[in-house]
C-alpha cells in the first residue's frame, strides 16, 4: 500500500480507507474467537466440568 501510494497509484485517503479495513477485518476475526471462548464456557458451565483437558487444548478460530 505504502508503495502504492507513494507512486502516486493510489492517494492518501485509499490508503487510509485500507488500513483501517485491514483493522475491522482483525477486530472481527478477534470478536469471533471471544464469541466462540464465551460459547466453549457456556457448555462447561451447563456440564459442569472441562470440555477440554487444559486450556491450551482448546479450539479456536485461525488467528495470527
Amino acid at each position: 500500500m505504502e508503495r502504492a501510494l507513494q507512486a502516486g497509484e493510489i492517494d492518501r485517503i485509499a490508503a487510509v480507507t485500507s488500513a483501517l479495513e485491514g483493522v475491522v477485518a482483525e477486530q472481527s476475526r478477534f470478536d469471533a474467537v471471544v464469541q466462540q471462548r464465551q460459547a466453549l464456557e457456556l457448555a462447561e458451565d451447563a456440564l459442569q466440568r472441562p470440555l477440554f483437558e487444559t486450556p491450551e487444548r482448546v479450539p479456536f478460530l485461525f488467528w495470527p
